[in-house]
């Protein structure tokens, strides 16, 4: 009874002493509110886009529309008898500008609008085949957050495990561990993932392992520094007088002393992982075309960037914001959490 006394003491005090750390840092809003919109829109997509992102969404009649913001694109034309051919970018026919104005006369000015501006049904546009681009942008957010979940999520329990096992047994199971890790580890990240996918071939599931199969070293390395400055610490020895078993000790004195750590390491991948997914998107080796991701949206409009500059621009500032929000995140919990962690591997 009192050792159970003592632990629920024990809980409390740490889970105490974390809410004070929180409260005496400076909480680091702008990120936090960035990550928050992603998560909800993430979570509320179906309910939080104002039309289908796919196949249901394809609207020819509003195809390359502008943001709201941009008015129609105009041109003057003279009214003529009759254009010649080649000449139809400066005259129009007499008949065809009176379908326009009917008011119009031979030599007379008629604006041409050439393309509608935006509109309050598209706020930020839409694409090529009419598809909503605030739509596209927040199912993105469940794209990149999935994919960061299911990714991030088994890279952390791989490379955890092995580096709770790898710090405490040492000898040649720490040996062999850390040296497929600095294999790992000393791959390029982006390379390694375009063999992976171009091997299995496009999809979530193996971006997701791709991704997976590039993280979890950085969680060993970090997570087997933890556990080597944890297990030789008195209650870590105590247990091992007293008869407690290596699985037990890992689970219930040294991983819950190794926490912080993991979350330092997985705040701070996230950003890295929504920008190797866009990466692999952009390059043509992610998801399938057509598919609502940011790195595939901007490598949709790269080819059409002077006329229908919305296309990349939007889902652009996204990647690039929502990266930042996590790097910034990160630091400042890692700074928060622990200040002697200063870089990761």
């Amino acid at each position: 009874m009192a050792a159970v006394l003592e632990t629920t003491t024990t809980n409390g005090s740490k889970i105490s002493a974390f809410l004070g750390k929180v409260r005496q840092a400076r909480l680091p809003w702008m990120p936090m509110i960035v990550m928050a919109v992603v998560i909800i829109s993430a979570i509320f997509a179906p309910f939080l886009a104002p039309h289908d992102p796919g196949r249901d969404g394809i609207d020819l009649l509003n195809k390359k529309r502008p943001p709201i913001f941009v008015g129609d694109r105009t041109t003057s034309k003279t009214v003529v008898e009759s254009v010649e051919l080649g000449k139809g970018n400066v005259l129009i026919s007499l008949g065809d500008a009176q379908k326009i104005d009917s008011g119009a006369q031979l030599g007379d000015e008629v604006l041409i609008v050439e393309r509608k501006g935006g509109t309050i049904k598209f706020p930020l546009g839409t694409d090529r085949l009419g598809r909503d681009m605030l739509s596209r942008l927040i199912y993105g957010a469940r794209t990149s957050v999935k994919i960061s979940l299911f990714a991030l999520g088994a890279g952390a329990v791989i490379g955890t495990v092995l580096g709770l096992i790898s710090g405490y047994k040492g000898g040649w199971v720490d040996t062999v561990i850390m040296r497929v890790t600095d294999a790992a580890m000393g791959f390029p990240t982006i390379l390694a993932a375009m063999i992976i996918v171009t091997i299995l071939g496009a999809g979530m599931w193996n971006i997701i392992l791709a991704i997976m199969v590039t993280v979890w070293a950085r969680f060993s390395r970090m997570i087997r520094g933890e556990v080597l400055n944890v297990r030789n610490r008195d209650f870590v020895m105590v247990a091992r007088i007293t008869g407690v078993s290596g699985p037990v000790i890992l689970w219930r004195h040294i991983f819950p002393n190794v926490v912080n750590t993991l979350l330092i390491i997985a705040t701070l991948l996230v950003g890295q992982t929504i920008l190797l997914e866009a990466s692999l998107s952009f390059l043509g080796l992610g998801l399938e075309p057509g598919a609502a991701a940011w790195g595939l949206m901007v490598a949709e409009g790269r080819d059409v960037l002077i006329d229908m500059w919305w296309l990349a621009l939007f889902p652009g500032l996204v990647i690039t914001a929502v990266v930042m929000a996590f790097n910034y995140f990160g630091d400042w919990l890692r700074d928060t959490l622990d200040p002697k962690l200063r870089r990761m591997g």
